[in-house]
């Protein structure tokens, strides 16, 4: 059964609240879980650029509609009905992801940051978009685009396989969180591009790429990279 949320929201005398926000919650909570099993309220609230507060209240309202299960201590995980409606979304994000990376030459963060606000559009456009870019397998990060396997790896993760003087390459960015997106392309860790590691001292990981020099990616940076040897 097909699941609208303007029904539910109707339904919920939730007629002030946007579709879209919801829709980016659960698209933001999936995303999260894949990577951490869990999506913590101080993470969606930095994704999307909220309080913590807000998240809770937002949170609640999910649940309420049997969206999400909330837990105060632990976190928030999806339902079946909540991942249903997410999967559609992140599906639809990195189509469009597709589309400005070749059609328009987007670096990796642009085009997260662009295919944000066009994956609300109706699904007919997504879908010409689908076709224009030569249905894709993969989004420009690194993730799949036609089953969305969230647990299927492509490579090793940096942080558990980065030994000094290896050189790695970037398969995929997990996640595609906007905050490690920006850093990501400020240092030039990009999907094919090279990684040599230095050294790894005080839990951070010493790296160099084509055009940056003594990076130091932090532990959970480097987590959200997956790499082959090169």
């Amino acid at each position: 059964m097909e699941i609208n949320l303007r029904s539910i929201l109707t339904s919920s005398g939730r007629k002030n609240c946007e579709e879209n926000v919801l829709q980016d919650y659960l698209s933001t909570i999936y995303r999260l879980e894949s990577v951490y099993g869990v999506a913590k309220t101080s993470k969606i609230a930095e994704e999307l650029n909220v309080t913590p507060a807000t998240v809770t209240k937002m949170v609640r309202k999910l649940e309420k509609v049997g969206l999400v299960r909330y837990d105060k201590y632990r976190g928030t995980n999806l339902t079946e009905s909540g991942k249903k409606i997410a999967v559609k979304v992140v599906w639809k994000h990195r189509v469009c992801e597709c589309f400005l990376r070749s059609f328009l030459n987007m670096d990796m963060y642009k085009v997260h940051i662009y295919a944000h606000a066009m994956e609300h559009l109706p699904d007919e456009v997504i879908l010409k978009i689908y076709d224009i870019a030569g249905r894709p397998l993969y989004c420009p990060h690194g993730n799949p685009i036609a089953t969305l396997e969230v647990c299927a790896r492509r490579g090793e993760i940096l942080a558990k396989c980065a030994s000094p003087g290896a050189r790695y390459r970037v398969v995929r960015i997990l996640g595609e969180f906007s905050r490690t997106l920006k850093i990501f392309q400020r240092y030039g860790i990009d999907v094919s591009k090279i990684i040599r590691v230095i050294e790894v001292r005080n839990g951070r990981i010493v790296t160099s790429t084509e055009t940056r020099s003594n990076i130091e990616l932090t532990r959970e940076q480097a987590e959200l990279i997956e790499v082959e040897v090169a």
